[in-house]
């Protein structure tokens, strides 16, 4: 069994029936932006160790590709599709000083017009979408991360 490397296609005109290869799918925007900050709570009362975040990189590293959506993980998945929910990818990840950052594409997909909207706006940041539990003062042990989801500014976890 093959895994097949199909996307489908947006236009501002709606969805197509037409299935195209991924990397037909044009980069409309690449940026880097600030993902969270190490070892310091954030407003949800949790806080990523050095050990969670470099747990985040060596998962990420790991995969293929990997793509995000607006603010949910329904099917952003680190699978070598594009959804019709995907606006973006993500190309790398690092740790500069306390901050992770990450390098994002964002894609010519319908979604992805609308996340580069609110990149054009400076409303719009990334957050991880991960499975873990925090401990009673907060510190996250990390299970598995998912991907980073683009969420309205308003709606970080951190301010940078």
């Amino acid at each position: 069994m093959n895994i097949l490397k199909e996307s489908y296609y947006f236009s501002n005109k709606g969805l197509k029936n037409t299935r195209v290869n991924k990397d037909n799918c044009e980069v409309i925007y690449s940026g880097v932006f600030d993902i969270l900050k190490i070892d310091e709570k954030n407003i949800n009362s949790r806080i990523y160790d050095r050990t969670a975040v470099m747990k985040i990189i060596e998962q990420f590293s790991s995969t293929s590709e990997l793509y995000g959506c607006i603010d949910t993980v329904t099917n952003s998945f680190n699978i070598d599709i594009i959804t019709p929910e995907t606006s973006h990818s993500i190309k790398n990840m690092w740790i500069e000083g306390n901050i992770l950052k990450a390098q994002i594409d964002v894609l010519d997909t319908m979604i992805g017009h609308e996340v580069l909207d609110l990149i054009k706006n400076n409303d719009v940041g990334f957050c991880t979408a991960s499975i873990g539990i925090a401990d009673s003062d907060g510190v996250v042990e990390l299970e598995r991360f998912i991907t980073l989801c683009a969420v309205p500014k308003n709606d970080l976890s951190y301010e940078f």
